[in-house]
């Protein structure tokens, strides 16, 4: 005789993550219909706005005049958030998402600045729920609990602006200034340096010291400035090559402050600000990114010279989503995601009219589109006809 199970105490909660599960698989559900019953009134969303990844989410401006996420407006652009404006391709894709969202469930927002190093930890403790931000779909990241993400909606890949050679003091590093900079935790940090090598993408003459680096790095600090070091003992035994600042004798600290091979930043506004300086070689990142942040520095600060050349071809395939952290235990908060993610989805897949397919035209030349991207786009979006 088959015997009766008792029912779970945690039923409703089982219940959403069976329907978060399906909804995964490609099931896609009325999900408001669903899940009307469990919407809070007092539950918001937060949603993490980045503010320094142009062209895809950055702050434009002030909020005055500017329509918005909190204004009455049909195919919002932007999100307006501490009086100032949040927009970009990423952004724009995010507005739409929660504008539809907001008409059919009416659930309310809060908005939290992130950053590059700040934002997976923001989302992987619950304190945000959405990250609207070019993030790369990666292993590591969805492997937090709780934690997934969007179809991709972007590809993207590494890339480097030089600054041109007849502009610095050559040899640069180890005499001068940084080889490579960089944004910290992106993906430039964790493996793009390794990337542009394997392509050939950095000159010859620094192909073993960044490899040397890149080796050292799990051997800590320490031993990268010591290895430094002794490096910068060749600018000072040969000073008709160079024109070195000061002995590490003199400034025990100086590798892990001003002459590191490889260079971090807190910001891609930071890093653009230090490579038109000739602070740094390379600079190293997405490359959509790279180019719009210094078009961006130079274009705030006309009597600048900044002058580099660009890689012709990226190194990686970097696919962008919208991560979303799902919380266990509070059934409105998860059935408002739910709501969220089927928005998504339908601004997503709507053939020529997906949100993917405006944002670009908003934010990009539309006429110079690479092959590899437009057939991105068709893989993703859904012909309606």
């Amino acid at each position: 005789m088959m015997k009766t199970r008792p029912v779970p105490k945690a039923r409703n909660q089982m219940s959403l993550k069976l329907l978060f599960v399906a909804l995964l698989a490609g099931c896609l559900w009325p999900v408001a219909g669903l899940t009307q019953s469990l919407f809070d009134p007092e539950t918001s969303l937060r949603i993490g706005l980045r503010a320094d990844a142009a062209p895809f989410a950055y702050i434009s401006g002030s909020a005055q005049n500017v329509r918005s996420l909190t204004r009455d407006s049909i195919l919002p652009k932007s999100i307006e958030f501490n009086g100032d404006i949040y927009e970009g391709y990423v952004i724009q894709i995010c507005a739409a998402a929660l504008a539809r969202m907001r008409d059919v469930s009416g659930v309310g927002f809060t908005f939290e600045r992130v950053t590059a190093l700040n934002r997976m930890e923001q989302l992987d403790s619950g304190a945000i729920d959405v990250l609207c931000d070019p993030a790369t779909i990666t292993q590591s990241r969805l492997s937090a609990p709780d934690v997934t993400v969007s179809v991709p909606i972007y590809l993207s890949g590494i890339g480097f602006a030089k600054n041109e050679l007849n502009r610095m003091v050559f040899p640069h590093w180890p005499c001068q200034g940084h080889l490579v900079g960089l944004v910290e935790a992106t993906t430039a940090d964790v493996d793009g340096i390794q990337r542009v090598l394997d392509g050939d993408g950095i000159a010859p003459s620094y192909v073993d010291a960044l490899a040397k680096f890149i080796g050292l790095r799990t051997a800590g600090t320490e031993a990268i400035n010591a290895w430094a070091a002794e490096q910068y003992q060749r600018c000072i035994d040969n000073p008709n090559v160079s024109r070195p600042v000061e002995a590490p004798a003199e400034n025990p600290d100086w590798a892990s402050s001003d002459k590191e091979i490889v260079r971090v930043y807190d910001t891609h506004t930071d890093l653009a600000e230090a490579f038109c300086a000739r602070e740094v070689y390379y600079y190293v990142g997405d490359i959509e990114i790279v180019l719009r942040t210094l078009r961006n520095y130079t274009d705030r600060n006309p009597g600048i010279d900044c002058p580099h050349t660009v890689s012709d071809k990226t190194y990686s395939s970097e696919r962008y989503g919208i991560f979303m952290h799902f919380t266990p235990g509070e059934p409105a908060r998860m059935a408002a995601m739910l709501a969220f993610q089927q928005a998504l989805n339908q601004e997503i897949h709507r053939g020529r009219d997906s949100i993917l397919v405006t944002a670009f035209r908003e934010h990009f030349d539309a006429q110079k589109i690479s092959r590899a991207l437009d057939l991105f786009f068709w893989s993703v979006v859904s012909d309606d006809g």
